[in-house]
């Protein structure tokens, strides 16, 4: 019968586990430091306030979890030493696949608004979409 959800697991014998705010035991058991959240249950709300989103208090606290280990993990790459390490934006290098720029003619006017269902002069006439 697999433990129950959330329980640590006994590792396959002489293996060692460590995890994020835990250290491995000699068993190979992670054991965890009892120290503040890295996020409060208010912080969570504010989040999901800006997100619209509707958590019951089950959800807002499986989320602070959550976002307590990815900010515990966060906290641990903060600690890597990157000082050989040079700056980069992308894992790969970017290549320009576009075409240079260059002007060419248009379709003419009459024949983009002919098809329109209301056109307004030389404008296409579209529904409002933003809310006020």
């Amino acid at each position: 019968m697999p433990p129950p959800r959330g329980a640590l697991a006994e590792p396959a014998p002489g293996a060692l586990r460590s995890g994020v705010g835990g250290r491995a035991s000699a068993r190979g058991v992670v054991e965890r430091d009892v120290s503040e959240p890295k996020i409060t249950l208010a912080e969570v709300e504010h989040v999901a306030r800006l997100a619209r989103l509707e958590l019951s208090p089950a959800e807002k606290e499986r989320m602070r979890s959550q976002l307590d280990v990815i900010l515990g993990y966060i906290e641990k790459l903060q600690q890597a030493d990157i000082t050989d390490v040079p700056p980069t934006t992308h894992a790969v290098p970017l290549v320009n696949v576009m075409r240079e720029d260059e002007v060419r003619p248009s379709y003419p006017v009459d024949a983009m608004l002919a098809n329109a269902p209301e056109p307004e002069g030389d404008l296409f006439r579209v529904p409002k979409i933003l809310e006020e």
